[in-house]
């Protein structure tokens, strides 16, 4: 609300995926009301929601394996993408830009623990919204 910036990107990250891909609504109401309340504090602000990255084959944080919980970050982003719409907000889908023909994340572009990315990786999504951001 003090700054007013131009522009806010929102990530969401991957805690409570396994929970929130059976619960829609919850999820929704919850980034929903993350984005009106910046809207409300800075309403000249245009918002980004980016979807969630997909992780890779090492990952070993979740009870699931890789290709599952991409499975589960896909359905997420689909909440995402609706939310954007409905809010009348910009998404961009940096998931796709991130995976290899495998549907995983590269290991060149995490940082070893298969979840988070790495500088080629962020070089990667700061390159796609650059290009994919408002124009």
């Amino acid at each position: 609300a003090k700054e007013k910036p131009a522009y806010m990107v929102l990530t969401i990250g991957l805690n409570g995926v396994t929970s929130f891909v059976n619960n829609k609504n919850l999820y929704q109401n919850c980034y929903g009301k993350l984005i009106d309340a910046i809207k409300e504090a800075s309403p000249e602000t245009r918002i980004i929601l980016q979807s969630v990255y997909p992780v890779a084959a090492n990952q070993k944080s979740f009870s699931v394996d890789a290709k599952t919980l991409n499975g589960y970050i896909d359905i997420l982003n689909g909440y995402v993408k609706e939310l954007a719409e409905a809010k009348e907000v910009r998404y961009l889908d940096t998931n796709s830009a991130l995976k290899g023909s495998d549907g995983l994340l590269p290991e060149s572009y995490q940082n070893g623990d298969g979840l988070h990315l790495n500088e080629t990786g962020f070089g990667i999504v700061l390159s796609y919204i650059r290009t994919h951001g408002y124009q």
